[in-house]
C-alpha cells in the first residue's frame, strides 16, 4: 500500500487529503473518513453514502481525486454508474484495503504518509 497526500490544483499537497494505492484499488480519504473506493482495473467505484458530499473540502478534493465536477459525479450515482454504500469500511476490509475492523478508518497521520510504503 501507498499512501500519499493528494495535491490541490497548484500542485502542493492537500493537508488531511489521502489517496491510498493498493495494487487493484484506490481509495481516497478525507480527514480521517474512507470517502470512496475504485477498482483500478473496471473503473468501479463505490461511494459513501453519508459521506461522499459531506463539505465542500471533501467535494472538492472528491472532484480532483475523481477528475470530473460534482454534478458529473451526481450524474453517474443516479445513472448507477457510481454506487453508493452505508457500510464503505466493510467494505475496504473485505477486498483487502486495511487490516482494520470494518467501518473503521485509517487515521493516515499515524501511520505514514507522503508515498510511504506500509
Amino acid at each position: 500500500m501507498i499512501i500519499s497526500n493528494i495535491k490541490n490544483r497548484n500542485g502542493n499537497k492537500a493537508v488531511n487529503q489521502f489517496q491510498i494505492d493498493f495494487k487493484d484499488f484506490t481509495a481516497f480519504q478525507s480527514y480521517e473518513t474512507l470517502i470512496l473506493i475504485k477498482n483500478n482495473e473496471t473503473n468501479e467505484v463505490i461511494l459513501d453514502s453519508g459521506y461522499w458530499n459531506y463539505s465542500m473540502t471533501t467535494s472538492k478534493y472528491r472532484n480532483i481525486f475523481l477528475n470530473e465536477t460534482s454534478k458529473e459525479t451526481e450524474k453517474k450515482i443516479k445513472q448507477g454508474i457510481y454506487k453508493l454504500s452505508s457500510n464503505l469500511g466493510e467494505i475496504a476490509y473485505n477486498k483487502g484495503f486495511c487490516g482494520i475492523p470494518s467501518g473503521k478508518n485509517v487515521l493516515m497521520t499515524d501511520i505514514g504518509i507522503d508515498g510511504n510504503k506500509i
